[in-house]
Parts: structure tokens; sequence; C-alpha cells
């Protein structure tokens, strides 16, 4: 576990209390080798009330965005990386593309 002494006893303490809920969840199975792979104390501190369905559909986001980089937009802003992904219709699953719009910044 990454972090100081205090974080890393303080992060332990929340990861095993966690997977003790999060692990009752039948979608649990789907991300358990990416969430008990999660070696850094302020992700556990920072998520120690998270529910598990914010942290599971955070996490397959995360996997759908990183498998699919190439049709996604990087914009560099003061506030860090941004990157912004295609509209999709969302009964059909095509991708909309406005032609006509500019970007919005």
């Amino acid at each position: 576990m990454k972090g100081s002494q205090k974080q890393i006893n303080w992060a332990l303490n929340i990861r095993r209390k966690r997977l003790a809920v999060w692990s009752r969840s039948p979608e649990f199975k789907e991300i358990e080798p990416e969430i008990t792979a999660i070696d850094d104390s302020t992700w556990w501190i920072a998520n120690r009330e998270k529910l598990f369905v914010q942290i599971y559909y955070k996490m397959k986001a995360d996997a759908v965005a990183a498998a699919d980089l190439t049709s996604f937009t990087r914009i560099d802003t003061l506030t860090g990386l941004r990157f912004i992904g295609p509209t999709r219709n969302v009964v059909a699953g095509e991708v909309v593309v406005d032609e006509g719009g500019s970007m919005p910044f």
C-alpha cells in the first residue's frame, strides 16, 4: 500500500470494511480484480463512504473510456486533462455527429 504509515493503517482498515460490504453485491466479481489491486491509500480514504454501485459504474465507465480512447478528443484545460467522447444515440447506439457545432470552450 502506498502512502504515509498513518494513511496506510487507516486505508487498510477502510479497505477491509468496504470489501466486506461491497462483496455482497452480485456484480462485485466483475470488478473484484481491479478493486483488490488498488494499493493507493488515498483512493481508499477518498472512497470510504461510497456505495458499491457508485464504484462499480465509475470503474466500468473508466474501462470503456480506456478501451475506446480513439473516439475521444483530448483537451488540455487549466484544471487538467479532459476527454470528450462522441454523443451516442441511446436507442440505436450510433455515434451522432454535429457537423455544424463548435467546441463549447
